[in-house]
């Protein structure tokens, strides 16, 4: 791509034009392209080994502990009929509308065991769902891809609204009480004729109570909207420390079984040092005992080969004897 562009700021616009140049440049015009290409693609292999390392990259990913969505009935029923031919045939969206149209002229017999199948497995779901959260792995999970923070500002999030809705129902339902009881002692002042003071006092008591209510009915709706966000911070934290714990102890585990892998390994090793000694040690007493006997065969030969010299050496001088002996007796007789 860096040839590319150098080419394309030389004027050089066509592709197959910029395919030519590099098949025939040399080898020493490619090399700083290619150099800067190794080192590029080395720096983005330790980025992206850094990024996979992180847990970002499941991110992207379903946790595959958390319980599956089940089907519903329309679903199930559009998963079969979609085999049919003339719906298969289709695009997506046109079997889908197709199918659709189909799923409302079901008899409701015919639809009743697909949807009391799925309002039983849709409560099999919740309760899984609910175990899942509860055991702590989806908190686990978020933290290993990098979300659970985020998760727990939405989650914040989510509940101050909730509790800035409710106050707002509070202050609002504060609110037509005491119009409510403002227009009761107005009917009631137009009412009564028994004197001005005695209409004014009722209406003083009448907005004092309604102003008491109001401030009673937004103060425990304040009450009520603390307490479930302090609720909802302390389950927070209590998740928090939960998977906290399990990371540790998921780490400490980790270590545990690779200090006993690398124990293993060790004694392996060392056995099977000892094994080449006994071998080596075996061998060299097998070539020493085969040496001595060598040696003991070839003494045993010289020792053969020295008898039958001495015997010939013998041999020869009784026979260099005889004719000395024969010739010593023949002078004797003649001397007679």
């Amino acid at each position: 791509m860096r040839f590319a562009a150098a080419k394309r700021s030389q004027g050089m616009k066509s592709v197959s034009e910029i395919g030519a140049a590099w098949k025939s440049a040399s080898d020493a015009d490619k090399q700083p392209f290619e150099q800067a290409a190794a080192a590029d693609t080395a720096i983005y292999r330790t980025e992206f080994d850094k990024y996979k390392a992180s847990g970002k990259l499941d991110a992207w990913k379903r946790d595959p502990e958390r319980p599956t969505r089940p089907s519903t009935a329309f679903m199930t029923w559009a998963q079969k009929e979609r085999t049919r031919p003339d719906i298969s045939a289709l695009s997506v969206s046109e079997a889908a509308k197709k199918l659709g149209a189909e799923w409302a002229k079901v008899p409701a017999a015919q639809k009743e065991p697909l949807e009391t199948k799925f309002k039983a497995d849709n409560e099999s779901y919740k309760v899984q769902l609910q175990a899942y959260k509860n055991s702590g792995k989806e908190a686990a999970w978020l933290e290993k891809t990098g979300r659970l923070e985020l998760q727990k500002k939405a989650d914040a999030k989510k509940q101050a609204e909730k509790d800035k809705i409710a106050a707002a129902k509070a202050k609002k339902q504060a609110q037509k009480a005491a119009q409510a009881a403002k227009a009761k002692a107005v009917k009631l002042k137009a009412a009564k004729t028994r004197g001005a003071k005695a209409a004014a006092a009722k209406a003083r008591v009448a907005k004092a109570k309604a102003a008491a209510a109001m401030a009673k009915a937004a103060k425990a709706a304040a009450a009520k909207a603390k307490a479930a966000k302090a609720k909802v911070e302390k389950a927070a934290r209590a998740k928090a420390a939960a998977a906290v714990a399990k990371a540790k102890a998921r780490g400490k585990a980790i270590k545990d079984k690779e200090r006993k892998a690398a124990a293993l390994a060790a004694s392996r090793e060392r056995a099977r040092k000892a094994k080449e000694v006994k071998a080596a040690r075996a061998k060299a007493l097998k070539e020493k005992l085969a040496k001595a006997k060598e040696a003991k065969r070839v003494a045993a030969k010289l020792k053969a080969a020295k008898a039958k010299a001495a015997a010939a050496k013998k041999k020869a001088q009784a026979a260099a004897k005889a004719p000395r002996a024969k010739a010593g007796k023949k002078q004797l007789q003649q001397e007679e």
